[in-house]
């Protein structure tokens, strides 16, 4: 007797979707029950539930999960779409069910993954759907980009704002952690771990772990800290370099190298750590963090230059190999931000830069984070593989 598990997803919570719903479960279950030599394992069903991708698709997982305890023989579906609209993932998941001898039957396709042509008509009608969910995608985004030129916010509330009715407001209690959080690290001079110690004795929540990001087994030690502590990872956000200004001909080989390994290396050694985590669940975001000089170069800084150049090359490689796991990558490049990386300039250097600024002023790390914010939600999910300036018009 063959162990036939049945699975049904719909996309939306609508009414008539969740007709269509039940529906779909009372077929599966009269079509199993009325093919001799089969034995109804379970049906599967989730509801409200994108199908691009199988992270948030808490059945489809538990399904996925018997078959690999051996409890299912045979998965029963409507069509290729249902089942999912990733082709990258159609293949990895028939091919290991396959492994498993386990076959996957789509009804409204005629199609089965047991038979020889299987896997290449598979490939083909899977191609077709995630096609069309990207069709979808970017008429959606069409309309929320106008949404968002008249002033809508999209995306859930962040720390210090709540979005209400499209429109984003300040939190006033949410916006007293951000101050305080920032005067204790800026005024104060506080390191990460001491600002996070007293955030949770005042009741608040956050951890902080310390590494040396040019040393591959610290950065490692760090992704596993965040995973191990929140039981997933979601977003990496390469923020860390450093800075030095010097002639090129007074640029010794150390500097080269300290460079680099603090702005290009602990870049790639974080995103190693980090992606095998991303690729399992099949979703993710990395956001690193170069600068203008990255884009246009800086005299007296090349060596600073040519490291967030080799930033942005890198994002935008990464971000090709990555797209077909669901994962996005991207390059915030910003311009002249009044950071601790200014602390050697004098007043009059300050305002210098901010009248060649066109804005007529120097950015702030506030700014920064707000575009940073926006890459890491789920809004931003069709951008991959791009460079943002934060630069008040600074572009040479």
């Amino acid at each position: 007797m063959l162990q036939v598990a049945a699975y049904c997803r719909v996309s939306t919570d609508k009414e008539d979707q969740a007709n269509s719903f039940e529906a779909q479960q009372r077929y599966f279950r009269d079509y199993i029950e009325r093919q001799p030599d089969w034995v109804l394992q379970g049906i599967y069903a989730d509801e409200g539930i994108s199908g691009t991708s199988t992270r948030k698709r808490v059945e489809f997982n538990k399904m996925l999960h018997a078959a690999e305890l051996g409890q299912i023989d045979l998965i029963v579906t409507k069509e290729v779409s249902r089942f999912t609209r990733n082709t990258v993932d159609a293949l990895q998941i028939t091919r290991d069910l396959r492994r498993r001898g386990v076959g996957v039957l789509f009804l409204n396709d005629s199609l089965d993954t047991r038979t020889n042509d299987g896997e290449l008509r598979l490939t083909i009608m899977s191609s077709f759907a995630q096609d069309e969910s990207r069709r979808t995608s970017e008429r959606s985004k069409w309309g929320q980009m106008r949404s968002m030129e008249k002033g809508v916010v999209f995306g859930g509330s962040l720390l210090g704002y709540d979005v209400i009715g499209g429109k984003m407001t300040v939190n006033p209690e949410g916006a007293e952690v951000v101050r305080l959080i920032f005067h204790k690290y800026l005024q104060e001079r506080k390191g990460c771990s001491t600002i996070a110690r007293e955030l949770r004795e005042a009741g608040g929540e956050a951890v902080s772990f310390r590494a040396d990001l040019t040393k591959a087994e610290e950065a490692k030690a760090l992704i596993d800290f965040a995973v191990q502590q929140y039981g997933h990872l979601d977003i990496l956000v390469n923020n860390a370099g450093i800075a030095q200004i010097k002639l090129f001909t007074d640029i010794t080989p150390e500097d080269w190298q300290r460079m680099f390994a603090a702005n290009v290396d602990g870049i790639y050694h974080c995103c190693r750590a980090a992606v095998p985590y991303l690729v399992q669940q099949h979703s993710g975001t990395i956001i690193n963090v170069s600068s203008i000089w990255g884009l246009c170069g800086a005299s007296c800084e090349v060596h600073y230059s040519a490291s967030k150049a080799a930033v942005i090359g890198f994002t935008q490689a990464l971000a090709k190999e990555l797209a077909p796991s669901g994962i996005t990558v991207n390059c915030v490049a910003p311009g002249v931000i009044d950071t601790d990386m200014m602390a050697s300039f004098t007043a009059e250097d300050k305002a210098a830069l901010a009248e060649e600024t066109p804005v007529g002023r120097l950015g702030t790390a506030e700014e920064v984070a707000k575009l940073l914010l926006y890459l890491a939600g789920e809004d931003a999910g069709y951008i991959t593989g791009q460079v943002f300036g934060v630069n008040g018009g600074l572009v040479i």
